[in-house]
């Protein structure tokens, strides 16, 4: 099952509503991955904490590495993190995400999305 939290005003609760949504779902015996598509970064840094400052491969340079067609792309895998929480993981974001969204065209977007998550996103 796969779930989207989104809205384009900022302060509604997304970013506390997924993790809220994401520790449940681990208490209840799921395997999460948390997604973090927002530029404020406010979901890394819940379920991360600390280790959020340090240097993360993250959601910028898996699209910057879509966008460019490299020949060989780091494997999505290598941008999914452990968090302290048994069976919930992470694809971080960080503030240059910003930028990144602006070079999207908004009509391809999502579909660059789905294609660069596909790998970590197995469906059952």
């Amino acid at each position: 099952m796969r779930h989207v939290i989104f809205n384009q005003k900022s302060g509604v609760g997304k970013s506390t509503l997924t993790c809220n949504l994401a520790a449940v779902s681990v208490w209840q015996g799921l395997k999460i991955l948390v997604v973090d598509l927002d530029p404020q970064d406010n979901s890394t840094r819940y379920l991360l904490g600390e280790a959020a400052d340090e240097p993360l491969a993250n959601v910028t340079e898996l699209f910057e590495q879509t966008l460019k067609f490299l020949a060989r792309p780091k494997p999505t895998a290598e941008f999914i993190y452990e968090t302290r929480f048994e069976g919930l993981h992470l694809m971080p974001s960080l503030p240059g995400f910003e930028e990144m969204q602006s070079k999207l065209d908004p009509c391809h977007k999502l579909t660059l999305e789905l294609v660069a998550l596909h790998d970590a996103l197995p469906c059952k």
